[in-house]
């Protein structure tokens, strides 16, 4: 039996849902353009990943509502249901109850839709964290299948970052950071106006509640670390096949990188 935890009503049976598939599927632009091999691409075919994998649900036994969720496609896990109007989505992130009076955020550029407005980001002090293309693309073909750019997130990064050059945005690089953790720490809070504590440099083996739904997944070295790891000399050599999506994110990178923090 698998329960399915509903945005609106709680945890239920599955028996109580219907899954309406692949969620986040956007609509061609100039429908009446399209020619009927587009129309049918976008009807009919969805990926079908091993893995994390986004869908639409409906609660069709109970409040009836919409809601999309994010199933692990090898165990049938559920690890997150959310609403699917953005704007509430929106209302929790932005913080608008003053809950909270330092609120921290990680968001990853790959899972903002293309018409998603973004003029809320620019409510917030705005950080990239920037990584060698080349470690990125050697993590990310260890557990997923890279088919394009986009699903590495730098084109959306670099699209962000420039709608964001009025605000001068704080860029971390990962290979800086780990050549002096403390220093380059006391140096970003420095810049964000907050006190730096020892505790930053160290943190307790495990599961934190913090982690969201993707630790179980990614986050395997981060469980078991317990403080930064040294910079390793190991060369990442990017298989063939991925040559071209690898240039293009190091253009990026190398573009970005020149307005990062550096101690």
């Amino acid at each position: 039996m698998l329960i399915i935890e509903c945005p609106y009503c709680g945890p239920r049976d599955q028996s109580e849902f219907s899954n309406g598939g692949e969620a986040h599927v956007k609509r061609p632009d100039g429908s009446q353009d399209i020619s009927d091999r587009e129309w049918a691409e976008y009807v009919f075919i969805r990926s079908n990943p091993k893995g994390l994998y986004y869908e639409r649900w409906v609660h069709s036994h109970g409040c009836r509502k919409w809601f999309n969720c994010v199933r692990d496609t090898s165990t049938d896990e559920i690890l997150k249901t959310y609403p699917i109007n953005e704007n509430e989505v929106i209302k929790l992130i932005n913080n608008e109850d003053k809950k909270y009076k330092i609120f921290y955020q990680k968001h990853m550029s790959h899972h903002i839709l293309d018409d998603t407005n973004l003029d809320w980001i620019k409510n917030g002090i705005n950080c990239f964290l920037i990584r060698d293309p080349a470690k990125v693309i050697s993590s990310y073909i260890k557990k997923n299948t890279l088919n394009s750019i986009n699903d590495v997130g730098f084109k959306k990064l670099y699209g962000i970052f420039k709608s964001l050059n009025s605000q001068q945005p704080i860029v971390i690089n990962t290979d800086y950071l780990l050549e002096n953790p403390e220093k380059y720490l006391k140096r970003l809070c420095k810049i964000l106006n907050l006190d730096f504590d020892k505790n930053m440099l160290n943190w307790p083996k495990g599961y934190r509640n913090t982690d969201g739904i993707w630790s179980k997944v990614w986050y395997q070295d981060v469980i078991s670390s317990t403080t930064f790891n040294t910079i390793s000399n190991k060369e990442y050599i990017v298989p063939i096949k991925y040559e071209n999506i690898y240039k293009e994110c190091l253009q990026i990178y190398e573009e970005i990188n020149k307005y990062a923090i550096r101690i």
